[in-house]
């Protein structure tokens, strides 16, 4: 398992947790975590690292690389729709679900984190904007790797809209902290994401048939990323 924590700034963490990583983010008056990684059971004691503020938990969206150490929290924030979608309930019993909404605002102290409902990479997906600093923290709907958009709790067909919704917002932000990839990306790569993504539904790209978790599917791979979907035989 390969690890590594990296100071963004005096007020930002980056988790490396070997494929994914996850985020603290540092108010006034509180902290949190966006997403818990896929094995990071002392997310806790690297906080206090770096702060002795309460800590919260928000997650990006219901995967189990996002959500592994949950269970280290009393509650945290996650959309409705992958609360149900994701088994959050079930694998987490011990644990209250905080819903989030779009538009939601979370407050830090002097550091306001905005919630966009972006349903595509699953039915509950979500954005953080954070306000100060001028970043979206983007979970996996932009990245440089390979973006799944296959599986029940999927909505490949909403995907296209929920990049253009970001996008809507860019004058908010001029960076991207992306969970999986590259870290660090430019506010504009959200077209890149589009362009190529719009090149798989023209049928333009070429599918590659591979098997994954037990399913046939297709990996398209464009000028930025991959894109993981389903396929039928």
């Amino acid at each position: 398992m390969n690890r590594n924590i990296i100071k963004i700034d005096s007020e930002t963490i980056a988790l490396e947790d070997d494929f994914v990583r996850c985020f603290l983010v540092i108010g006034e008056k509180y902290a949190a975590w966006i997403d818990s990684g896929v094995s990071s059971p002392d997310l806790i004691s690297i906080a206090a690292e770096f702060t002795s503020l309460p800590l919260l938990l928000i997650n990006t969206h219901g995967d189990g690389d996002h959500t592994s150490s949950n269970g280290l929290f009393k509650e945290y924030y996650i959309h409705e729709d992958d609360y149900a979608g994701c088994g959050m309930g079930e694998k987490y019993p011990s644990c209250r679900m905080l819903p989030l909404h779009d538009g939601d605002e979370i407050d830090l102290g002097n550091r306001v984190l905005k919630i966009i409902a972006n349903p595509g990479h699953t039915a509950g997906s979500i954005s953080v904007i954070d306000v100060k600093k001028r970043r979206v923290f983007a979970g996996d709907m932009v990245q440089t790797d390979r973006i799944f958009l296959f599986g029940e709790h999927r909505r490949p067909e909403m995907f296209s809209d929920a990049l253009a919704k970001l996008q809507g917002y860019s004058d908010m932000f001029d960076e991207i902290l992306a969970s999986h990839g590259t870290m660090q990306l430019p506010g504009e790569y959200i077209s890149c994401i589009q362009t190529d993504w719009n090149e798989v539904c023209k049928g333009n790209a070429e599918m590659v048939p591979e098997e994954l978790f037990g399913q046939k599917i297709y990996c398209a791979a464009g000028k930025y990323c991959s894109f993981l979907v389903g396929r039928e035989d």
